[in-house]
Parts: structure tokens; sequence; C-alpha cells
């Protein structure tokens, strides 16, 4: 079975009470104006479903009053939540910003590497060259080192 804290299951029982109450006010209005009947059932469907809905608001509201202002506990919860998110999205802000000075940084650095690399490649390239027609100047190439072995005739 899947594990719940005390939170969430605080809040699926406010969500179920607002939810039936709200399905048995519901079925007695559609049978008044279905039937326009009322009679005892309605009475019960209606008088449950305001309780519950009455009580699943009445506890998950605080109210109180001090000097001038009115405070709700929803409200101070709410702030509270919004500040820790405030607080969240500026640390996030402030990874993106580092995130992106560290690939600009990246990307010069491998643009300078890049032009070192090819820079590199065309001295190597040149050398070579010069090497190569500073040991053959008559731009033939020299006979091979090992002589290739002879093949042998038949008779």
């Amino acid at each position: 079975m899947i594990g719940l804290s005390l939170i969430e299951a605080h809040v699926l029982a406010v969500l179920a009470g607002v939810l039936f109450g709200c399905a048995a006010i519901s079925t007695a209005c559609w049978v008044w104006l279905r039937k326009q009947t009322f009679a005892f059932g309605g009475s019960a469907l209606c008088g449950s479903g305001v309780v519950l809905l009455g009580l699943s608001m009445w506890h998950s509201v605080a109210r109180g009053v001090s000097g001038s202002s009115i405070s709700l506990k929803l409200q101070a919860e709410l702030e509270q939540k919004l500040k820790t998110v405030d607080t969240r999205l500026a640390a996030i802000e402030l990874g993106l910003q580092q995130n992106a000075v560290a690939v600009a940084d990246l990307k010069q650095a491998t643009s300078i590497a890049v032009a070192n690399l090819t820079r590199a490649a065309t001295n190597a390239q040149a050398t070579a060259d010069r090497a190569l027609t500073a040991a053959n100047p008559g731009g033939r190439l020299p006979p091979p080192a090992v002589p290739l072995p002879a093949r042998p005739r038949s008779p």
C-alpha cells in the first residue's frame, strides 16, 4: 500500500468531504428539478452535504482578528509557500546564470583550442613538406630501402 503522510491524508480528507458534500447537494437538487419532490430524503441529502462541505471548509480555514487586520490560516500558509517558491526560483536563476557563464567560458576555450590545433596542424604539414622537398630536390621518390625479392624462374 502507498504510504501517505499526515498532510497528504488531511488534504485527501478535505477533498473527499468537498466532493461528497457537493454530490449529496447536487443529487437532492437533481431530484427536485426532475420530480419536484424533496421529502425526507432530500432533506437528509442536503443536510449531510452542507455538513460535509461546511466541516471541510471550517477545518481548513482558521480565522482571527488582530488590531486592524483579519488573518486567515490559509492565507498565511499560502504566503509561506510563495516565499519558499520565490527562494527556490532565485536559487534556480542563480544556477542558470552560473551555467551560462560556464558555457560561455567553455565555448571560448574550445574556440581557442581549435585555433591552436589548426595552427599546429598547418605548421606540421608545412614542416613535413619542407623536409620532403629538402630530402628529394628532384621531385622523384627515392628507391625502396629494402630490395624486392626476385621472381624465381621456372624451367
